[in-house]
């Protein structure tokens, strides 16, 4: 019972304190700076941590969505997502975690959260709901770690397993996933998918299985081997999800001087069918090449990526976190069956502590003789130590052939404990 006293103290004096620094991030200087340690020591259970440790994270977010579609209205929403859990110390190996998540809606319902019935405003994905985000229990034994739980999971750039973190709820799984660093200059994940809850806060059961294998080669990069087999098996109408999918990757840089450094990725996979799937895929091709460049603090990017279509089906990635991927206005969520190919490029840089960045998307269908479209991406991103952020954030897509043309505009404030 003390112990759950110590618990509810912490949380309430957290949400008491906190209100400060996140809303005058500007007074951030050796006030604010105790007043992060004497935080970090009121989330610490028992004396220095002895029985464990409080995480809190608050995230408010400002959304607005404009497009040219007949019959909707502007969608605009204005949430909080909070997340709070409790990590346990380390006993004998072992440690469990466990975490609420909900997101509060004070718009008004003027969006369609795809769970509010408002289906005449413009999407923004974020419903109010309320959940276990994650409840798991980890052994680490030989620089090895089994995880067994409802937990986050993010390979390589997220581009076939991701959390969907962008959105207020975020993906999560129901996974025994096993991680290894036993062998020099590698690492092994491989894992058993049982569940997913999406980000509105639904669940799609699924039997499914991936390992991913990535050897580091010194000042060149990492490459990476890969296989996941997804099958989905909660309803009929999500066998269609259901694929076996092969690839590599390469990734890295190299510094040949002090002030500049090459960046590269180049990435193929292949992609059928798999269990369940009614259709006969076969042989769906995916390709990502990038070239870039780091200059003092400006950063440049040109990229090809392309997700192959044939015979009405188009290369797929349902665990995606696809809002990092072929524009932030979320205009491909699903690859058309004529595919996809993506000509991008980017530049970020820093000022007066600033990050700022901008991206051109070019969209065409996978032979290149149709025109999507054109996105343009900005963003910018000012923080204040390891706890506070501010973000905004702008996509404008310009239609050609697919959907019709769309604006976003953020506006997020973030502290997290």
């Amino acid at each position: 019972m003390a112990q759950i006293n110590i618990f509810t103290v912490s949380v309430a004096r957290f949400f008491v304190l906190i209100a400060l620094p996140l809303f005058s991030p500007l007074l951030y200087c050796v006030e604010v700076t105790d007043f992060n340690e004497s935080v970090e020591n009121i989330l610490k259970v028992g004396e220095k941590g002895k029985y464990g440790q409080i995480k809190v994270d608050l995230n408010y977010r400002f959304e607005h969505v404009d497009t040219d579609s007949a019959g909707k209205s502007v969608g605009n929403a204005s949430t909080v997502r909070s997340r709070i859990g409790y990590l346990t110390p380390t006993f004998q190996g072992f440690k469990l975690y466990a975490e609420y998540e909900g997101n509060q809606d004070f718009s008004a319902n003027t969006y369609n959260s795809l769970r509010n019935g408002k289906t005449h405003y413009e999407t923004v994905a974020d419903p109010q709901q309320h959940e276990l985000n994650r409840a798991w229990v980890n052994y680490h034994l030989f620089e090895s770690n089994l995880k067994i739980g409802r937990q986050r999971l993010k390979l390589d750039n997220d581009r076939f397993i991701g959390n969907v973190g962008w959105r207020q709820m975020e993906q999560i799984y129901d996974a025994a996933v096993l991680t290894s660093s036993f062998f020099p200059d590698m690492d092994i994940t491989a894992g058993y998918i049982t569940k997913i809850q999406d980000i509105k806060s639904l669940s799609t059961a699924m039997d499914s299985q991936f390992i991913h294998v990535g050897y580091t080669v010194p000042r060149v990069g990492t490459l990476v081997g890969y296989s996941y087999w997804l099958h989905y098996n909660d309803n009929v109408a999500d066998n269609v999800k259901s694929t076996q999918t092969h690839g590599v990757r390469f990734d890295g840089g190299y510094q040949f001087a002090d002030l500049f450094r090459a960046l590269y990725t180049a990435e193929y996979a292949n992609q059928s069918d798999h269990a369940n799937n009614p259709n006969a895929i076969r042989g769906l091709d995916y390709f990502h090449l990038v070239v870039g460049a780091s200059v003092l603090n400006i950063t440049a990017k040109v990229g090809w990526e392309q997700l192959e279509g044939r015979e009405g089906y188009g290369f797929s990635t349902p665990l995606a976190t696809l809002h990092a991927h072929q524009g932030w206005a979320d205009q491909f969520l699903s690859t058309p069956s004529a595919g996809i190919r993506d000509i991008y490029g980017s530049v970020s840089m820093r000022v007066m502590g600033v990050n700022l960045m901008a991206v051109y998307h070019d969209f065409d269908d996978d032979t290149g003789q149709v025109d999507y479209g054109q996105e343009y991406d900005f963003v910018a991103i000012k923080k204040w130590g390891k706890h506070y952020k501010l973000l905004t954030k702008y996509a404008y897509y310009d239609t050609q052939t697919h959907k019709t043309d769309k604006q976003v505009l953020w506006v997020q404030a973030g502290v997290s404990f």
